[in-house]
């Protein structure tokens, strides 16, 4: 699922979210688990100022979010959450 929204020409946000329930089909139960599948991941960002190719000042931040995932296929053993949060300042030069 994804929204993006862009209410003036300085401001815009996004984000986006994906649900997995990963298995193995035809295995017995307790050992169906997908390595390395990640169950819910998050994506979120908003950007203020100069967008696109228009000149100016921008500023923008970022958060993405990974939840803990199954490292083996009986889930005796998960990986941990992941979270990555970025930011970005700049200036776009004006094209003449």
């Amino acid at each position: 699922m994804a929204s993006y929204w862009r209410p003036t020409q300085w401001f815009s946000a996004d984000g986006e979210l994906a649900l997995t329930h990963a298995r193995f089909i035809d295995t017995s139960t307790g050992e169906d688990r997908i390595p390395n599948s990640i169950p819910i991941m998050f994506s979120g960002g908003v950007n203020l100022g100069a967008q696109g190719v228009a000149p100016g000042w921008f500023a923008g931040a970022r958060v993405r979010m990974f939840a803990n995932s199954p490292l083996e296929e009986t889930e005796t053993v998960r990986g941990r959450d992941s979270v990555a949060i970025a930011r970005r300042t700049g200036r776009s030069p004006s094209i003449a």
